[in-house]
């Protein structure tokens, strides 16, 4: 599991899950062997990373930005 790197500035934020995705993200990371935190920085990381960025010049909510079935079923 990889840490931030010391220096690189880190925001601490809270994300609240309904109790069914929280058990599917408990179960991710467990079956990984990584934390729970670790499992959202990298979903997120590679989110961003397929959109060019922090919304990749559209909206998130934009039909056209949901994700296919694949990429659904590819974090479980």
């Amino acid at each position: 599991m990889t840490r931030p790197r010391a220096n690189r500035k880190t925001v601490r934020t809270t994300v609240s899950l309904d109790e069914r995705m929280y058990s599917d993200v408990l179960a991710l990371a467990t079956e990984n062997d990584v934390s729970v935190a670790w499992l959202m920085r990298k979903a997120l990381a590679e989110l961003l990373a397929r959109r060019g960025g922090p919304d990749g010049g559209r909206n998130i909510r934009d039909s056209s930005a949901s994700p296919s079935s694949s990429e659904s079923k590819e974090l479980g």
